[in-house]
This record gives C-alpha cells, structure tokens and sequence, in this order.
C-alpha cells in the first residue's frame, strides 16, 4: 500500500522551489494517514496520480464482500481557498470517511496544487486529470468496486468551485466510460467584485471573511485579474450554458451564516434559469464548511446527499448492457445466451415459405453464410428470371452476435418472402479480437464468394446483375464501407445496384442532440456505443476516425464517388434511436455530395426497431395474415398450425431451486386440444400464483375450425363443474371455491365472458390499422375461423353489445361487485 505523502517527500518538497514555502502556512489542521485496517466500516489507501498530486480513496468495508456489486463514485475536492489545505487533513478525512460509510459509495479524494505557485487553472487542471487517473486506473479498488458510469463531483468551499469548474471543463472531453450524473457545491467559493449584501452583514465573520476571500483570490487568480474573472464569478464566461446543455442535476449547499450565502443562492437562481435541474439545499445560520467539523450536521447533509443521488437516472452498465463482460487483460467474454440462435431450414414445408442452407465462405477466418430463397422460386427451377440478391450484414457494434441469431435469421427470412429476393447473410469476424478493417475486408471477401460460387441456390436463382448491400446497425456501417471498397475492386458480373443503411451504427467524439436527449435509452444507449467503438476501432482512434464519423477525412470524398456511380442509397432511422441525428447528417451530406438517397426516417422508434416487429418491416399490412399467427389455411378450410411457434413447458410438481415458489401439475378434464402448456402461457399463471398468493387453474379447450364456438365456451364450463366435483387432493385441500375468479386474455377474456364469469372482454381498438402485436386483420381471420359458419362479427359471441348481450351484463350486475 502507498502511504500517505509526508512532510519530505516529492509530493511536499517541490513546494519549496518558490518563496512559497511549506513551513511558511502553518499546519492549523493535523494530518491523518490512510486507514487500512479491514476491521474499520471504511478502509482508505493513498495513490498517486502524477508526479505533483495524489488521491486518497475510501471504501466501504462490506464492499470486499460483495465483490460483483459495484458503487457510485463521489469526488471529492478539499477546501482551504486554492492557497492550503490537503487531502489528509483530519477535518477532511474524517468528513470523506463518513460520507463513503453513510452513502454507500466510494469516495476519491484528489489533492491538487495550491497556489500562488501554481495560479488557477493549475488546480482545474489537475481535478480533470484526477478524472482520467480514475477512468484508466489498474488500481484494484477502483476496478472492482467503483460503477464509473455514476459519479458525482463534489467540494467544499473552494472544493466546490472546483467542482463546478471541473465539470463544465470536462464535460465534452471527458472519456464517456467515466460518466459524470451530477455536481454537489458544498458551501461553494464565488466571489466577486462588488459586495453582496452577505457579504456586507458578515464582514466580521469569524470563520472565513470576506477580506480573508479576497486575499485567497488575490493569490489564486491569474496575475492582474480580478474577482470578476470567469474562475471567481460563475455569472461570467459560458459555464452555465454547458451545464445547461448536459442536463446534468446540481445540488447547491450554503449556510445563512456564511458571507458567500447570497451568491450561492444567486448562482443557483442563474443555473434555474438556463435550464439546469437544481437541488437546493441551504441552512439558515451555519457558518462556512459547518458540516465538516460536526458529525451531527454531517449526518443531515449526507441524508440529503442519497435522496439526490438515488434520484438520479441509473446509467446501466454498457458492457452488461450488449452481455458482455471485459477481461482484466482487455479481452472480453460473451454471453451465449443473451439472443436464442436458429437452424437453417432448407426443406420446404406448408409453414416454411423461405429455404436457408448455410455455406462456408473463408476456412482460414472462420466466415461463412446463410442463404435464404423463396419456396416459389424452387418450385420454378432453373427461371430465366432471376431474383435480386440483397447481401444482408447483421449488427452487434462489431463486437457480438451472429449470422445465426434468431433476431436477424427471422427478419431474413421475412425480407426473402416479402419481396421475394434472394438474401445473403454473410459472418464476419468480431472484434476486439479483430479490429476493424477486418470486418470489412470480410465483407468484400463475401462478395467475392458470390461472384465466383458454384453454389446451385446462387447459380439458379441470384441475379448478380442486381445487388443490394444492406445491413442493421454496425451491419449498416459495413454495408457503406464494403459498398466503397468493393467500387475500387473487378467484381464482375456482380454489379451493385444500391446500398441500404438500416438503423446504421456511426459515431463522433462530440454528442450529438439525439445522444444527449436518449442518454437513457433502454435498447442502444450512447455509453454501449461507446464501448463498441473502443473494441472495435484500430488501437489508438477514437470515434472521429472515418470508419466511424462518415464526415471527416475521406469522408465527403467517398460521397461523392458513390454519387459518380449512379448508386441509390436508403437511409432509415428512428426518433428513438440515440444516433437518429448522426444519421440524419449523413443522409444530408450524400445529398449535397451527389447522391441519390431516399430517406426513411420514422418519429419514435427505437433502433432497429423492426428487427423485433414484423409488421414494421412492410410499409403495409401483409395481405395473407395466416403467417402472423402461425397458421397455413388449407384449400379444405381446414388449418396446419406451426408446432414451433411458441415453446412448450412440461408441469413442475415438486420444487426445486429453479422453482422454489410455485409448482404446477396437470389433470384431465376430458381428452381436448390442449393449449395451456406454451412457455407463455405457463409463465404467466406461474407468475400470478406467485404474487397473488392464489391457486391458478388453466384449462384447455377445443380449438377452431376444428370445433367452432360455442364448444370453447361448453368446454369452459365444463372444466368449472369438473373443479366443484373433483377429488384431486390440491383442488380439495387447498382451494375456496366460494372465493373463484375466471380470468382470460384475448380470446381468453371472450371466453371468460361467456361462461359467466366477471366481465373480461377483449375490446378491439379499430383505429389500430397498423397495430404491431394483434392487428384487425388476424383478428377478423381468427373470428372466420370459430364463429359459427356463416356468421359475422357482430354474432353475440364476438360483439357483446348486440342480441343478449346488454340482458347479460344486467344480469351479470345483479349478482357481482363489478369488479
């Protein structure tokens, strides 16, 4: 462990090389070292920073036992006016101390150099160097324990200014693995020219006077300014406005016996009005810095410091957030489950309208292939009219997922029916273990393949005369810069025709709007962008280099040579995609290049929203809405139900650790199409049971066409006088009957209904054309279906407000509470 810096080290006697001398400021405060032992609620070690500044960290005891629970991190810069003080003053220790055990959070207290040897910005300096220290640190503590993506940079008196002037200093430059959620000035150090009138009433104050601040700004300023400098005056120069920007939330402290108090409240007034969220947090008679010399005072402080912090919006973990975990030595392991993958499906079958085979394109990296072809285009055989290829890249940031994932193998498939074309989904190597260009010499090699494949599906069907190079996310941004390389290289017969830009995955070192405003965002936040970018661009870039911001270097350039080329270029994005700004952009400048772009920009999606929608895949509703709900209509009437689409859970009778809360087993009624054991429908009533503390029945019954309506609503009445005569042992010992309920979803809910059970019905809204989960036009095939043959849709057991249906819900209010 390194000890604390005394009186002879580096750290102190470089002081000595200017008149300044250490001996010269009185030790008014003692000094403490680091505690380490492990049987104290807090532990603290000392590191060092630079060769002229150190830092002091604090951290929980209990910390060491919950090692995968990281804590937020507060920094904390000391006072003492800029011209004294440290780290390990006692005063300070002592409240840095109390502050890690009280909040639960780790604390970095930074030293930083004084003046007049060092003039501000020295001292700014060094708090933003802390910053980057903390960001790159090797040092265990800070690895293991500290959640960098919430922390909190706090002072007091002159601490607090530096504080404030850190963060506004920072904000835009500042590693976004290291993300600053707010700022605590406690007791901040304004000054400025003109007396304000707490300053006026205080002039004696015993504490910290103002003639003892003007001397501290005298010696700290840079020469011939005064306390209306920027440094002194937050009303002066453009802080605020950053601060504004970044929607960062600020609590400002003060006492009402300190002579700073009126422009504390002024500078908290000011940051309100340039839009800045403020916590506002003053006392009515404490003097300057209370809080540090009284635990007491502290305590109420600290209380008022963790409603703050736990009102602050979490920034979840971005490497948790794409499942993956980072490796001390920088590699990284992934999650194999986080996305279910999918087999190929190369035989036709009344379900299966679209074949895929995989094929192995490169033994030397590993890549490969999955082909998708339309059925019809099979059953033509050998067509004098080919298909368009479209050559589909899937996203993952460059760092995850695969070719195979069910996500990207679902919207293939769909993207082959719906405009009948032949896809290509080549692999491509994933970084960091292959940095970028790698992914993109891949995807040109893919090409190449195509171009020269014997393969009979490319031979027969691909029209290589007309290809489209397309891709979601980080597939989109390879699908631009496989489309520029591949203009430079003989692909011959291959020719491309356009390129397709979905949801594309391009960054910047500097936020843009979008960023800051989705800085929340549940499905890509900026902060996993972030990292994506650190993994996968060449050691050493950052995300300004051209294979990530398309509008520096050769970037226009590139433009305007695809605009030479006669390319069509599809831009899409969506209003809830954090980069949906970036991409606005590039689209702009391919027009002012050249190009041809049509954009495709919706207003609330999120990015790659319809990855995971088939509906938002089709600028229309799917004429044939049999796909949509698992089922191929026969020429008979009759249906073929696909056995895939939902998983089944077999019953769970005795507990287990998987299963500690409910168990679940099934009972004959009488033989019946069951439907109640698909995994979604199991979760569900596992679920209720759970949290409701109530037994859950749920029973099958007869399916349509099969057995049209009514035989649902007999076969649930049946299941109800099977339950009051039963002599199943968990039936008779543990359920009331005087106490039963009949639940159902959708058609559940209509079924409910009509066995007499409280009221349920399922409602449809018929101004939700396009609704992406149940659309009028499955519900219209599904009512075609059940209802009796030759009865439409306002039979009384689909329209509740026709025939007996208003006597029924008279009848239904005579005898139950309306719940």
């Amino acid at each position: 462990m390194i000890r604390t810096p005394r009186r002879n080290s580096p750290l102190r006697m470089h002081r000595k090389e200017s008149r300044w001398h250490h001996h010269s400021r009185p030790t008014r405060f003692p000094c403490v070292p680091a505690e380490p032992d492990l049987s104290s609620p807090v532990i603290s070690k000392d590191i060092i920073v630079s060769d002229f500044t150190w830092m002091r960290l604090y951290l929980p005891t209990a910390a060491l036992r919950l090692p995968k629970q990281k804590l937020s991190l507060v920094v904390y810069y000391h006072g003492g006016g800029f011209i004294t003080g440290s780290v390990d003053f006692k005063l300070y220790d002592d409240f840095c101390n109390l502050m890690a055990r009280v909040l639960n959070v780790v604390v970095a207290s930074p030293s930083y150099r004084l003046a007049p040897e060092h003039r501000l910005p020295a001292a700014y300096h060094d708090g933003a160097d802390a910053l980057t220290f903390i960001r790159k640190s090797d040092d265990e503590w800070i690895k293991s324990h500290v959640y960098l993506f919430n922390v909190f940079l706090m002072g007091t008196g002159s601490g607090g200014n530096l504080a404030y002037s850190v963060g506004h200093r920072v904000a835009n430059v500042l590693d976004p693995l290291l993300r600053i959620c707010g700022l605590i000035l406690h007791h901040p150090f304004f000054g400025g020219e003109e007396r304000c009138e707490s300053k006026i009433r205080h002039e004696n104050d015993r504490v910290f006077p103002p003639a003892v601040g003007d001397l501290c700004w005298e010696l700290c300023l840079p020469v011939g300014e005064n306390r209306d400098h920027a440094y002194s005056n937050p009303t002066m120069g453009d802080g605020l406005e950053v601060l504004g920007a970044l929607k960062w939330k600020v609590m400002v402290c003060g006492g009402g016996g300190d002579p700073m108090i009126d422009r504390q409240r002024d500078v908290a007034k000011l940051m309100k009005e340039k839009g800045i969220h403020v916590v506002e947090c003053f006392t009515d008679g404490d003097v300057h810095g209370a809080e540090l010399g009284d635990p007491s005072k502290s305590q109420t402080l600290f209380a008022s410091i963790k409603s703050f912090i736990s009102s602050t919006p979490y920034l979840s973990d971005p490497y948790a957030h794409i499942g993956i975990v980072k490796n001390p030595d920088g590699s990284i392991t992934r999650d194999p489950t986080r996305f279910p993958y999918a087999s190929a499906t190369p035989d036709p079958s009344p379900v299966n309208t679209v074949v895929s085979k995989d094929i192995t394109v490169s033994h030397s990296n590993s890549t490969w292939m999955r082909l998708y072809v339309p059925v019809t285009a099979l059953n033509d055989g050998v067509s004098s009219k080919k298909l368009p290829l479209v050559v589909y890249y899937h996203g993952g940031g460059f760092v995850i997922c695969s070719v195979d994932f069910k996500p990207f193998h679902d919207f293939c498939n769909r993207m082959a029916r719906e405009l009948n074309a032949v896809v290509a989904s080549p692999s491509y190597r994933l970084a960091p273990e292959h940095r970028l260009p790698a992914a993109y010499d891949d995807g040109v090699d893919a090409l190449r393949f195509i171009r020269t494949s014997d393969e009979e599906w490319i031979k027969s069907h691909a029209d290589l005369s007309n290809v489209f190079l397309m891709g979601t996310s980080a597939g989109g941004n390879l699908a631009y810069n496989v489309g520029l390389r591949s203009a430079l290289a003989d692909l011959s017969p291959l020719c491309i025709r356009g390129l397709v830009l979905h949801h594309p995955f391009f960054g910047g070192e500097e936020r843009c709007e979008s960023e800051i405003r989705l800085e929340h965002d549940q499905v890509f936040p900026p902060t996993a962008g972030d990292v994506c970018w650190e993994l996968c661009l060449p050691v050493g870039a950052n995300r300004d280099h051209e294979y990530s911001n398309l509008t520096v270097g050769d970037g226009p350039v590139n433009m305007e040579m695809i605009g030479r080329l006669g390319w069509k270029v599809v831009v899409s994005g969506g209003g809830g995609d954090p980069m949906i700004d970036r991409q606005r952009d590039v689209a702009k400048l391919m027009k002012e290049k050249g190009v041809h772009v049509v954009e495709r920009f919706t207003d609330g999606d999120v990015h790659g929203a319809e990855l995971g929608d088939p509906t938002k895949n089709m600028s229309e509703p799917s004429p044939d809405p049999c796909p949509l709900i698992g089922i191929v209509k026969n020429p008979n009437g009759s249906i073929t139900r696909d056995s895939t689409r939902f998983p089944r859970v077999p019953a769970t009778p005795v507990p287990s650790p998987q299963n500690p809360f409910v168990v679940t087993k099934d009972i004959t009624v009488r033989h019946s199409n069951s439907t109640v054991d698909f995994t979604l429908y199991d979760d569900f009533c596992n679920l209720m049971a759970r949290e409701l503390n109530v037994v859950v029945a749920s029973p099958s019954y007869r399916l349509a066409p099969e057995h049209r309506l009514p035989a649902a609503y007999v076969d649930g009445l049946d299941a109800l006088r099977f339950i009051r005569m039963s002599e199943d042992e968990w039936i008779k010992s543990h359920v009331d009957l005087s106490n039963a309920y009949l639940m159902g979803t959708s058609t559940g809910g209509n079924l409910a209904y009509n066995v007499r059970g409280l009221l349920a019905v399922r409602v449809g809204d018929q101004t939700r054309e396009h609704d992406h989960v149940f659309p009028p036009t499955v519900g219209d095939l599904c009512w075609e279906l059940c209802l009796p043959v030759g009865a439409n849709r306002d039979h009384e057991y689909s329209n509740q407000t026709v025939g007996d249906g208003s006597r029924d819900h008279e009848e239904k209010s005579n005898g139950w509470d309306g719940r």
